[in-house]
């Protein structure tokens, strides 16, 4: 129901007609009170006099009140033409409070709020609308891949020993996986019923993916199981595309290598993920990345070794010359190290790497292959 709908305002045609009526029942009693066969006369002076004194009068700029009313009226309508809900009503009330047509204000706020409780009555959301929020969750979210991953992890299975398994007892792991990922969604969904969330409030939640999905991710951070939001968000990226944000779900991302994932796998488990990775017929794209990272830290491992072992090596033969060439008596310890480091750079074959040599640094040098230590 809208304002138009109430006869609450008047209309400037309405105003008119009573005002002409008015000025007729004025003539007619002025021509009532004239007992003589002149009577019709004075009823139609009278009533040309009070058509002329308002002609006047609106030349001269003034108005009768009620046409000034009536504009009031008629600006407030031609800034709100046709309000419908309960917001836009107390708007139009507002205003005509602050024109000082308080009766109107009155009426219009009185008419706002049987509006107000039939727009919250047909705004409250049913178990359906509840219903469709942890089933909705579960569609975007719980996939075959991704139920299965966390079965395996759920019970503690590797990739060997689950294709190993029974199909009864993986569609029974499959099955608790599952119901204990959806519980999580159908808590969400009941918190969002206890909190009385309108259905409009629904809709607006699940307009997008990806927005829904976080606030599911930050009720489960705050009332839910750790495992189970730590599991749901290592399979689901979000992005922003277009101004507008996106998700993508895939359990492949759980593999995906960060720098400090690879700095706890010791030397053994580095080489075997690379055999195991090159064993794979197809590798997908989160797989061709982890191997190329893989190879990169087992380069930049072996290059550092191989620093390791020359660092050892000169100072090896460091101490050795100092043992056979003590410091002269008038020698500083800078011309000391200086004479020691000609001494090693005079046996021959060695060259720097990108270490800087200095006299407190000697690492950088590299005695080669078949260049024996005295």
């Amino acid at each position: 129901m809208g304002l138009l709908d109430t006869e609450i305002l008047s209309n400037r045609w309405d105003v008119e007609n009573s005002l002409n009526n008015a000025m007729n029942e004025r003539a007619m009693g002025w021509g009532q009170l004239d007992r003589t066969a002149y009577a019709p006369m004075t009823a139609s002076t009278a009533l040309q006099g009070d058509m002329q004194g308002q002609s006047i009068g609106g030349m001269l700029g003034g108005q009768q009140v009620e046409m000034q009313k009536q504009d009031i009226i008629d600006n407030i309508m031609a800034n709100n033409p046709d309000p419908r809900t309960s917001e836009e009503l107390r708007t139009v009330a507002k205003q005509f409070a602050e024109a000082g047509l308080t009766d109107y204000s009155f009426q219009i706020t009185e008419v706002a709020n049987q509006l107000y409780k039939t727009e919250v009555e047909k705004d409250a959301s049913t178990d359906k609308d509840y219903l469709n929020v942890g089933k909705t969750l579960g569609n975007n979210l719980l996939t075959r891949p991704v139920v299965e991953v966390y079965a395996k992890q759920l019970y503690g299975y590797t990739d060997s020993e689950w294709e190993e398994a029974t199909p009864v007892d993986i569609n029974r792991m499959l099955k608790d996986a599952k119901s204990e990922l959806q519980g999580q969604i159908d808590n969400y969904a009941n918190r969002l019923r206890m909190d009385n969330v309108s259905k409009s409030g629904i809709r607006k939640l699940m307009g997008n993916d990806a927005t829904f999905t976080q606030d599911f991710f930050e009720d489960l951070t705050q009332f839910g199981n750790t495992d189970i939001v730590n599991f749901l968000q290592s399979v689901v990226k979000f992005d922003t595309k277009d101004g507008k944000s996106t998700m993508v779900v895939n359990p492949e991302f759980r593999t995906e290598l960060r720098p400090n994932d690879m700095e706890l796998m010791d030397d053994g488990v580095l080489a075997q993920s690379i055999i195991d990775l090159k064993k794979t017929k197809k590798l997908s794209e989160i797989q061709k990345e982890n191997l190329r990272l893989l190879e990169k830290e087992q380069a930049r491992r072996g290059e550092n070794s191989l620093h390791d072992a020359d660092s050892k090596t000169i100072e090896a033969r460091r101490t050795y010359l100092k043992s056979v060439n003590p410091i002269f008596p008038r020698e500083t310890e800078e011309e000391y190290e200086a004479r020691i480091n000609g001494m090693i750079e005079r046996e021959g074959g060695l060259v720097m790497n990108t270490y800087e040599v200095t006299d407190d640094n000697v690492s950088g040098w590299i005695i080669p292959t078949g260049q024996g230590i005295a």
